[in-house]
């Protein structure tokens, strides 16, 4: 493959300014070792909540200022106009903000992607240690099994008195060489074994954390996207209590968004100081600062640093370093194979050779599995295919990763300062929309609809015919009203006879 080159995105967060405590700048090289480095990062990251802090503030003092008029009476309603311009505003900033959301789904799938191609490598890592622990495992089982077994049937078989004493007494020592030899290997191949009985990830904890984490991100921008469906319901029906249930969900949205803002803030920087030099990266949190890589339950050392490195940076693939520990089996096996001879040549001619033979190619053919699987391992423990795998993780996560944080960073910052902006337009327009109220002028309230209802009455009463304002005998008018209709209230034009004729 291609050597690894860092991307813009990288380059600019690895140069924003990395601070300490003192606001002096630090060395902004990935370290989550380093306690400066680490404080340079939550520095980064406490700037989105002070920003938060401060617009909740001028909401507050904003929020005050408007109750404080209404309860003077300097509040008055808005004129239809001022209205539809309050309406406009908020909706093209509604539409906008879902814009935002959108961009933060985009970032999401990004992410989710890369996430997924990291897993995958890490899989084919552990697939490599597995296949070399499998051959390894398959050497220890013919040192614990077959080969010890055929062993002490050689030496139940030697133990036969002869009449040749020093070819018994020779015998005797090469079977112990032979013991020894067969014990050398099955150390040094358990040694190999354990080597690679280690594996990244073991309990697939990176795919549950994304997994939640993706399904999460998912399920609060579609919530975003639902405050912003009750904003637009509000501004169509112009409702108070809708802008109220508005402006309660809005600063819900604008204090996550401003939080996940910090998070991806930092979550950016520290990725693109890793992606700077992710192979010197890992070099510094594998082997600089863990001697080893041990296991959990005995803490016994599993991976050198020098074959730790050798995986990760792969600068000679033929520089193995279990080169020398494979010869030396190698050497061991050859050792064993030479006394396995002499111990068939001696034994043949003293011995029954129906009860030997069987067994000496039993131990030449375990010798020659042996060796195959001392150079299968020799083959297929060379830095290559790890390193690969190291690399396309690393431009997984330095690529499409990185350019997923960063639209998750964007439509975050974006969401934040438009429902910011949308809250404090929604409190502007629910406090100035006032309730209706029914016209009432002292005791004499009364609505047209039940001053036509009782000129409708007094018609029916009088006759179809009747004249209105017609005076009865007396001097009195006709019906109850004195020659005059009822009245919506004491103001309004009495209505004669004539007016209607």
């Amino acid at each position: 493959m291609e050597p690894y080159r860092p991307t813009k995105l990288s380059i600019f967060y690895h140069r924003l300014p990395h601070l300490n405590t003192s606001l002096h700048r630090i060395n902004s090289t990935f370290d989550s070792s380093n306690h400066h480095y680490l404080t340079s990062l939550n520095i980064i990251g406490s700037l989105p909540p002070l920003i938060l802090i401060f617009l909740l503030l001028l909401l507050l003092i904003y929020l005050l200022t408007r109750c404080c008029d209404r309860r003077k009476g300097r509040v008055s309603p808005r004129s239809s106009s001022s209205a539809c311009c309050v309406k406009f505003i908020l909706g093209t900033f509604g539409v906008i903000c879902c814009c935002t959301i959108g961009l933060g789904l985009y970032g999401n799938d990004d992410l989710h992607n890369s996430v997924t191609t990291i897993t995958k490598s890490i899989s084919n890592i552990n697939k490599f240690l597995q296949n070399i622990q499998a051959e390894t495992r398959v050497a220890e089982l013919m040192l614990h099994g077959e080969i010890p077994t055929n062993v002490r049937a050689l030496a139940m078989e030697f133990e036969k008195e002869i009449l040749n004493r020093t070819v018994t007494t020779e015998m005797q020592v090469n079977l112990h060489y032979l013991r020894s030899n067969i014990s050398l290997i099955e150390s040094r191949v358990n040694d190999l074994s354990s080597l690679f009985n280690v594996r990244i990830d073991n309990n697939n904890y990176t795919k549950v954390i994304e997994m939640i984490r993706w399904n999460s991100t998912l399920v609060l921008l579609i919530l975003f996207i639902i405050f912003n469906i009750v904003l637009f319901y509000a501004i169509c029906k112009y409702s108070r209590c809708s802008f109220i249930t508005f402006s309660v969900l809005g600063l819900f949205a604008v204090i996550t968004n401003w939080t996940l803002v910090s998070i991806y803030l930092v979550s950016a920087v520290a990725t693109g100081d890793f992606c700077i030099a992710p192979l010197r990266s890992l070099t510094t949190e594998f082997i600089t600062n863990r001697q080893t890589v041990s296991t959990s339950a005995n803490n016994q050392p599993i991976f050198p640093k020098e074959l730790m490195n050798y995986y990760i940076n792969c600068i000679d693939g033929n520089n193995n370093p279990l080169s020398e520990q494979i010869t030396n089996i190698n050497i061991f096996i050859d050792s064993t194979r030479s006394i396995t001879r002499q111990l068939k040549k001696d034994g043949m001619e003293k011995y029954d050779p129906i009860v030997l033979n069987p067994l000496f190619l039993s131990l030449f053919d375990s010798y020659s599995t042996l060796d195959n699987i001392t150079n299968k391992i020799m083959v297929s423990s060379t830095c290559t295919l790890p390193y690969n795998e190291i690399l396309i993780a690393s431009e997984s996560l330095c690529g499409v990763g990185l350019m997923g944080i960063t639209f998750l960073l964007l439509s975050a910052l974006g969401a934040a300062v438009v429902f910011t902006i949308l809250v404090g337009l929604d409190s502007h327009a629910w406090i100035y929309i006032q309730k209706r109220k029914s016209v009432t002028i002292g005791d004499e309230s009364i609505s047209f609809l039940q001053g036509n209802q009782q000129h409708q009455q007094h018609r029916r009463g009088t006759g179809s015919h009747a004249t209105l304002g017609h005076t009865q005998p007396g001097g009195a008018q006709s019906g109850s009203f004195n020659g005059k209709y009822a009245t919506l209230n004491k103001q309004c034009k009495t209505l004669e006879a004539n007016d209607f004729y």
